[in-house]
């Protein structure tokens, strides 16, 4: 088996665990659009709050089935490198490459729902106060904080996995 295989493999598997993980959310996105109808005219920010959870949803499952999809063009392009021959075995440090790639990858689907949440949060926080002096500055700066540190880590393991599995051998001292 090569390693464009293996890692073709885990990308679809990691693309239906997230799809699988998603769908637990269907039922409550469904639940806040049918009271919307309920409520359209009462608190308009009710909207924008159901808005931004279908929006976040869509965009998540449309990653995952993207993932799906494009997984043997993805590990295609991670081990470009690699000779068309059938290897017999998988070496520890490949295996290892594969899964910092993965994990970079889950990183990465969890924290754009969070950024994006976080700014059509902000943009209708400065819609409603008509202004920015009265929105507070750390309120919305710490919503980005987190999702940004988890797509850079997020990007670090999938675009470095290969380097962190050298890193490992020069503190190892190998």
């Amino acid at each position: 088996m090569q390693k464009r295989e293996v890692a073709s493999m885990v990308l679809k598997l990691m693309g239906f665990y997230l799809v699988i993980k998603q769908m637990v959310y269907i039922p409550m996105l469904l639940q806040q659009v049918v009271s919307l109808f309920g409520h359209s005219g009462e608190r308009p920010e009710y909207f924008l709050t159901v808005f931004t959870g279908l929006i976040a949803m869509s965009l998540y499952m449309i990653g995952c089935v993207l993932l799906i999809i494009y997984s043997d063009k993805v590990s295609a392009k991670l081990f470009a490198d690699e000779k068309l021959e059938f290897s017999t075995s998988l070496e520890k440090d490949q295996i290892m490459a594969i899964a910092f790639s993965c994990m970079g990858l889950m990183v990465i689907c969890s924290a754009v729902p969070n950024l994006l949440n976080a700014i059509l949060m902000h943009i209708s926080r400065l819609q409603a106060s008509g202004n920015t002096r009265h929105v507070p500055v750390t309120d919305y700066v710490i919503r980005y904080v987190s999702p940004l540190i988890q797509l850079a880590l997020g990007f670090w393991l999938f675009l470095g996995s290969q380097g962190i599995v050298n890193i490992r051998h020069k503190i190892r001292g190998r």
